[in-house]
């Protein structure tokens, strides 16, 4: 049975070795992948910081903490992070620290939570949270420096996850720096068609509120293009019909993006309409 309480001085050590079990690798967390003991302690206990142990037969198997995500007119959100050890992987400590947590938050008054900085390559995270009715509100391509894979794309290809009777719609908004439109950029560029992208249509092609559409060689739906050149904002709506989801369509743009155009964006925001 799953012990989840709060932490006392007498867990210190067995959430240390927790911690640096996953933060060494250097592959899910922000964290100074040689953080000391003492910083990563003084963190996980700071006093503002509710802290939790989730127990087995006495023994520590993963631990969390809550907090207000922001102070003063932001501190009715909560923020949260979990870590499991690796031996106690697959038996659902996560998940039940996961429910404990939304538990806890709802009792201390919060009125919802966000993850500030979930990577994409942790996929195991990102399909729990989702499951327990968390939402991915955008991407930040590139904003963590992972070892191996440090500009996947693994969020945009899975966003959309259920079935639709008649059109679903996802909306992509892609924030730019730099100068010239970049949905002039995208129609013009003989490489789209190697994304398995093609240019259809080409409205207004000199003007700052043109509009383009393309579609995908393989997958079912289109995406039209509108270029914002006031605040270099170009809003991407993804249409697919007859129940088709726009896994492929989406994964493949976001690739052609940050392959062809990552030195301009600053951040993709996805959302489902």
């Amino acid at each position: 049975m799953l012990d989840i309480r709060l932490a006392t001085e007498g867990d210190r050590d067995a959430i240390w070795n927790i911690f640096h079990g996953i933060v060494a690798p250097g592959d899910t967390y922000a964290f100074d992948p040689r953080i000391s003991r003492e910083d990563a302690l003084a963190y996980w206990f700071r006093e503002d910081t509710h802290t939790y142990v989730a127990a087995q037969d006495r023994h520590v198997v993963g631990t969390y903490i809550l907090r207000a995500n922001q102070p003063a007119l932001g501190s009715h959100v909560a923020n949260a992070a979990f870590m499991v050890a690796s031996n106690a992987r697959g038996l659902g400590i996560g998940r039940g620290m996961g429910e404990h947590c939304l538990s806890e938050a709802h009792r201390l008054g919060f009125r919802a939570m966000q993850f500030n900085f979930v990577v994409s390559t942790n996929e195991g995270a990102i399909r729990l949270w989702k499951q327990l009715g968390f939402e991915i509100v955008g991407t930040l391509p590139g904003a963590f420096r992972h070892p191996q894979r440090p500009y996947h794309s693994w969020i945009a290809k899975d966003l959309a996850t259920g079935e639709s009777e008649g059109t679903m719609q996802t909306v992509i908004q892609v924030i730019t720096s730099g100068r010239g439109s970049l949905r002039e950029k995208i129609m013009t560029d003989p490489q789209l068609r190697k994304f398995d992208l093609i240019p259809t249509e080409h409205q207004r092609p000199g003007r700052p509120h043109g509009w383009a559409k393309i579609h995908s060689g393989t997958a079912h739906g289109a995406i039209n293009l509108e270029w914002h050149g006031r605040t270099g904002v170009l809003t991407c709506r993804v249409v697919t019909k007859l129940g088709h989801k726009p896994h492929s369509i989406i994964g493949d743009f976001i690739d052609y993006l940050l392959a062809r155009h990552q030195s301009r964006i600053l951040a993709i925001h996805i959302m489902r309409r």
